[in-house]
Order: C-alpha cells, then structure tokens, then sequence
C-alpha cells in the first residue's frame, strides 16, 4: 500500500491503482486501501468506481467520516444529491469540525435548490475556517 501511495503522490495513477488493488487482494479489509484507491479512482472521474471503494471501506469500517465524506462527494459528482447529503451528514455527525463535508453538502442542497439549507452550511463553513486560522 505504501508504494501505492508513492505513485499516485508522483501522479503515476496507473501504478497506484495498481499496487492498491494488490494491497486489497491480499487485505480485503485494508479501509485505507480502500480510501486511496477511491480517491484516485475521482481524480479519474470514475465516481462509480470511488463510490464502491468507498463502500466497501464503511462496510469495514462504519465510523469512517474520511470514506463518508468521500463517498458523499463522489454521489455528488455522480449526480446523486440526496444519497451525498445522507453520507455528508452522516461525516458531520462523525466530525463535527470537518468544513469539507459541510461545503460539499451545501453544494448537494444547492442542486437540490435548498438554498436555505445550503446557506446555512457555507456559513458553517465560514466559521470553521475561521475559528482554523
């Protein structure tokens, strides 16, 4: 898995999809096999590859607001924006604190044209980052 990670952080995403699905082979309840692979498979815009990786890591790994969050985001990208605000509220409730998961839920009430909602978490947003600083 490590190597894995080496080649996708030298942008060699063929190689660390590679090595990542042979780090999963040998350790299917590898979760941050899982979340890796998943992330690299959404750079590649295979949100539908990112969300069963993603799924596979919560069903490992139930309490995982990073594999919520990104699976919430790759519903997002999928076009899925009720599933994202399930599994983005499900990583808020997780990590009260994580202002990525409160920005991409916004943006699934802005598709879903909830903009008070929507505004309401830009303004958490706002606050978590400020309060960071």
């Amino acid at each position: 898995m490590n190597r894995g990670q080496a080649f996708a952080a030298k942008h060699e995403h063929d190689r660390a999809l590679s090595d990542l699905s042979r780090a999963i082979q040998i350790n299917p309840n590898e979760v941050l096999a899982y979340r890796h692979r998943a992330f690299l498979r959404q750079q590649d815009a295979d949100n539908r590859g990112a969300i069963d990786d993603y799924s596979h890591a919560i069903s490992v790994s139930p309490n995982d607001a990073e594999a919520l969050r990104g699976r919430g985001y790759a519903r997002l990208e999928n076009h899925e924006p009720d599933a994202a605000i399930a599994d983005l509220t499900a990583a808020i409730t997780l990590n009260p604190k994580d202002a990525l998961a409160y920005r991409f839920r916004a943006l699934a009430y802005e598709v879903n044209r909830d903009l008070t909602r929507a505004d309401v978490d830009f303004a958490m947003v706002n606050e978590l980052d400020r309060t960071a600083r």
